[in-house]
């Protein structure tokens, strides 16, 4: 890969004028110079394209897209991921910022390991229970909102599935994992997120969160395993639901959710091996 690849940070982003603009400025800033950065306007109403449309003017290194209406966050990643030039693409989510020394992290990290895929970064946040570690290991899936992931692999596995939003990581990296490829975590590659309450509905994210996870089950396993997995979510998706006061909504939505996963069972062109999901979880246990 050698020490100066060109990095495509790409940016997806919907009426978040101010924290888009914040997450461009801290790329300028990296330490590392060599990079592009795509944006992609998933059709804001607040001005954020007008404002994004001055900074292009001076800085000709971002690129600027605009979507004629609001595609979600998968496939708008997507286009920006196609449009990127790098033989790094670097996704960060336009509620964040990245640490000046972050891309310097992430070719350091392909240059140390020759099988990684992907580079999945620290994500801080306030009061959040995601899972951070201190040391450098192999993980079994990324944050949409912070990973670097090697062009020519994006290539060869394919982008995010269609999906609205929601668990579009997991897909991806379950593609990645069965092509024999690593996940390396490092915890230097940091991204301090800031979430924004705009285009959060809590709902849309316990919903597509649910629907979206048993729909990966079945796309990519046989249903023969796809089945008592799928099952066996259902107890966690469940809790969420109560836990955020939903409790109703899952007995109108189960039925449909399984329906809509046995549907894309057909899909044997994305099937992965037994085998991969068993490693997934066992990375995803450490």
């Amino acid at each position: 890969m050698g020490n100066n690849p060109l990095i495509s940070v790409v940016i997806l982003t919907w009426n978040r004028k101010e924290e888009v603009l914040k997450a461009i400025h801290s790329v300028l800033n990296q330490k590392y110079k060599n990079i592009e950065i795509v944006v992609v306007d998933n059709h804001s109403t607040d001005g954020t394209f007008e404002a994004l449309n001055t900074l292009v003017r001076e800085h000709p290194n971002i690129k600027l897209i605009r979507t004629y209406k609001n595609l979600g966050c998968p496939i708008g990643r997507n286009i920006a991921m196609a449009n990127a030039s790098g033989d790094i693409i670097f996704s960060l989510d336009d509620d964040a910022e990245i640490d000046n020394n972050c891309l310097e992290e992430v070719v350091k990290t392909f240059n140390d390991f020759p099988t990684a895929a992907v580079v999945a970064c620290k994500i801080e946040e306030e009061n959040s229970s995601r899972k951070n570690y201190e040391t450098v290991r192999k993980v079994g899936v990324f944050s949409g909102g912070g990973f670097a992931i090697k062009r020519d692999v994006l290539k060869e596995v394919g982008f995010f599935p269609d999906y609205f939003r929601q668990a579009e990581e997991t897909y991806l990296a379950l593609k990645i994992l069965d092509k024999g490829y690593d996940i390396i975590y490092n915890p230097n590659c940091k991204i301090y997120h800031k979430p924004s309450p705009k285009g959060r509905v809590r709902y849309d994210i316990i919903y597509y969160g649910f629907r979206h996870d048993i729909e990966n089950v079945f796309r990519l396993l046989p249903i023969k395993y796809a089945l008592p997995i799928a099952i066996y979510k259902l107890v966690p998706h469940f809790k969420n639901y109560i836990r955020n006061g939903f409790m109703l909504s899952f007995f109108k939505d189960v039925f449909g959710v399984i329906l809509n996963g046995i549907s894309k069972s057909k899909l044997e062109n994305e099937k992965i091996k037994f085998e991969t999901f068993l490693l997934y979880r066992k990375l995803n246990r450490r």
